[in-house]
């Protein structure tokens, strides 16, 4: 099962039956509020993303299954964020929290300054009744999983993930055969890795040019 939904996240969530999804993994859009540029943001649009981003987490622990994680991309500008919305005023902070965070390390360079980042964060989101040992993460997997990744040789989209690691994240915490939710689809790479590994997937992408792509992407496997 594929279902490709175009639109707005929070109006297409509205339409996913409660309890439905066995894990979540995706990339927020986190510099969508403007302003953020060397790491600097003003405190209005930190306040606007967080209130944004509580909404989501809000609809995203609705679609959940009790036992459901999450895999969230994040920078370092983002991580504080995850954890903000998840208390803010949600009623369910003792439900689901960030539990972990895994370093990504491309192992090529990318932008930056003074220090050029190498790294991308993804932090794991678990609830009250997640259990780690149904879960198929390896014993003694260590939190940093590396792949030869550069951005700017990889056209579909700006932000596009390695689907090798796209296809880890998903085996990690997602039975045969189950749901994976990516609310922010980008080009579809959840979704490629979702079809390759038999795992059906629901994905969401407002931008049409994106998601025209992903619709493409996932037909060609």
């Amino acid at each position: 099962m594929i279902n490709l939904m175009l639109g707005d996240c929070l109006d297409k969530l509205l339409t996913i039956e409660s309890h439905s999804v066995d894990s979540i993994i995706t990339d927020p859009p986190f510099a969508f509020a403007g302003g953020i540029s060397n790491g600097f943001s003003s405190k209005t649009d930190n306040q606007f993303f967080v209130n944004w981003l509580a909404q989501v987490f809000n609809e995203l622990h609705r679609v959940s299954k009790p036992e459901a994680a999450w895999f969230l991309w994040s920078d370092w500008r983002t991580l504080s964020a995850y954890e903000i919305a998840l208390s803010k005023g949600l009623n369910y902070y003792d439900q689901r929290i960030l539990s972990q965070v895994i370093v990504h390390d491309r192992e090529m360079v990318g932008m930056g300054s003074p220090f050029r980042n190498q790294v991308d964060f993804i932090a794991l989101i678990r609830g009250k009744k997640t259990k780690f040992d149904a879960l198929k993460i390896p014993k003694n997997q260590p939190n940093i999983i590396r792949s030869y990744w550069y951005y700017g040789k990889h056209k579909h989209h700006p932000a596009e993930k390695c689907p090798e690691i796209a296809k880890k994240l998903i085996e990690f915490i997602t039975p045969k055969h189950g749901v994976v939710l990516d609310p922010f689809m980008g080009s579809g790479t959840t979704g490629v890795a979702c079809k390759n590994l038999n795992r059906k997937f629901i994905g969401i992408e407002k931008d049409e040019t994106y998601f025209k792509i992903a619709q493409d992407r996932i037909a060609a496997i």
